[in-house]
């Protein structure tokens, strides 16, 4: 049962420090200082976003009941200017998603079950400057 209702995605964000860290310029999510200037300058950053969560069977009444939350891991890549700096984000985006997809695919947050993905969204913003690689991953919890 859970003990913080946001554990899953303090672990997520924990689990993509540890695995990807390095490779991204930030990890950005619902409880982390979020400039928008510093970001708008960065190369690759990574954004972890609750969605809406979706509600399941329940016990005791109500007392108990489980809870499905979904959340969005997003990659976020500054346009590139030209074809060869195309090519160099294509590589590294595909790299980079797989490392992302294998590892939160299966991972296990406290009080959760296993992670699983359920959808790809990939999204080029209003004004080009960003490409954007999102997965959603959902687990369920009790609450």
């Amino acid at each position: 049962m859970l003990q913080d209702y946001f554990a899953v995605g303090a672990a997520i964000e924990q689990r993509l420090r540890d695995e990807v860290g390095n490779d991204v310029d930030s990890i950005c999510s619902l409880f982390t200082v979020n400039d928008p200037e510093l970001l708008k300058r960065q190369a690759v950053s990574l954004h972890i976003t609750q969605l809406p969560s979706t509600f399941g069977n329940d016990s005791g009444n109500g007392v108990k009941q489980a809870e499905t939350q979904r959340w969005q891991v997003s990659l976020c890549f500054k346009s590139p200017r030209s074809d060869e700096e195309v090519a160099v984000m294509r590589e590294r985006a595909g790299v980079l998603c797989l490392r992302v997809r294998k590892a939160l695919q299966g991972f296990c947050p406290p009080d959760a079950k296993p992670l699983r993905v359920t959808a790809n969204t990939p999204i080029l913003t209003d004004d080009c400057r960003f490409r954007i690689f999102a997965f959603t991953f959902e687990c369920v919890c009790i609450v």
